[in-house]
């Protein structure tokens, strides 16, 4: 299966099957967590609107609240 990792900040987010699945890492406490399906589909939406803000606070903002939706200790 395809996968591709990349960093923004302190988080590390892995995609498997081109986007099928998402693997999201807070690298300074650990944290993560991972979405599938339809999950992955509507938080990559997300992500991507966050990115292609024109406020630069709004990717890193966007992952530290999935951090807190998502993540188990």
């Amino acid at each position: 299966m395809k996968q591709a990792t990349w960093h923004i900040g302190n988080f590390a987010i892995t995609s498997y099957g081109n986007g099928l699945s998402y693997a999201v890492v807070n690298e300074t406490d650990g944290r993560e967590f991972f979405l599938q399906g339809d999950d992955a589909s509507t938080w990559r939406g997300q992500y991507d609107a966050a990115d292609e803000s024109s406020d630069e606070t709004a990717l890193p903002a966007f992952l530290h609240q999935s951090m807190s939706d998502y993540a188990t200790a």
